[in-house]
């Protein structure tokens, strides 16, 4: 059962991975879906795209989540065109895999603005909105590395223990204003993040973009009254090292 009826749903890095396969599940789901993406050139495709899919609208645009003065440019925008936001799914996201002797300052700085910072511009920004109209959802799409290590993933980590944090206390904010705050936890997903080579979904052992974006879907139809803080998802039957 669909609890949102017609929503009006932001989601960042809608143009591939697990923001693109979220789009298409809202857009299946006769919702108004905009995407942001700092890829200018796939906007009229996708909207095309998501439309033919069944999005009472799509809309798309040009988006660099690390600028703040995008952020409310952004929302002010949705808000003029739209009147509200019923959803905010934060995806949009960097990895860079280093050690910390070899990560230079430009990259940390990259990762924790992209994965952090930059969400927390967005989400501000957002916040009056849905505090005026006394509802809302907003979705962090974190990491099994928000809560687990791995050689190679310092600014990768921080960012996603930081978020883990960030979420929580934002729920806590905001609870009573009846916004929902959710963090999704992930672990190895079949997308090309980070260069990663895709696989067919029908061969691959990691969850798929869309097992992810099927759990945001989930969680943001949940009934009144109650919410999914924290998701952790795992592939069933993992590589085996």
């Amino acid at each position: 059962m669909n609890y949102l009826e017609n929503p009006v749903v932001l989601i960042t890095g809608g143009n591939k991975g697990i923001g693109k396969a979220t789009c298409e599940l809202f857009s299946r789901n006769k919702s108004t879906v905009i995407f942001t993406t700092r890829n200018q050139s796939s906007i009229p495709s996708l909207e095309d795209e998501f439309k033919k899919m069944g999005a009472i609208e799509s809309k798309g645009y040009l988006f660099d989540v690390r600028n703040p003065d995008q952020s409310k440019e952004l929302i002010n925008k949705i808000n003029s065109d739209y009147g509200r936001v019923d959803v905010l799914v934060n995806n949009a996201g960097i990895g860079i895999f280093k050690s910390i002797s070899e990560m230079s300052h430009e990259e940390w700085n990259s990762v924790i603005n992209t994965n952090l910072t930059g969400l927390f511009y967005l989400t501000k920004e957002i916040l009056p909105l849905m505090i005026s109209q006394k509802k809302g959802h907003i979705v962090n799409v974190g990491s099994l590395a928000s809560r687990n290590t791995f050689a190679g993933g310092g600014a990768y980590c921080a960012s996603k223990f930081a978020l883990l944090g960030f979420s929580e206390c934002l729920m806590l904010d905001v609870r009573h204003h009846n916004i929902k705050v959710s963090i999704i936890m992930p672990g190895s997903v079949n997308t090309p993040f980070n260069d990663h080579i895709q696989e067919s979904d029908d061969e691959t052992w990691k969850l798929t973009a869309m097992d992810v974006a099927e759990a945001i879907y989930d969680v943001v139809n949940t009934r009144s009254g109650h919410l999914m803080s924290r998701v952790e998802i795992r592939p069933l039957l993992p590589n085996k090292k």
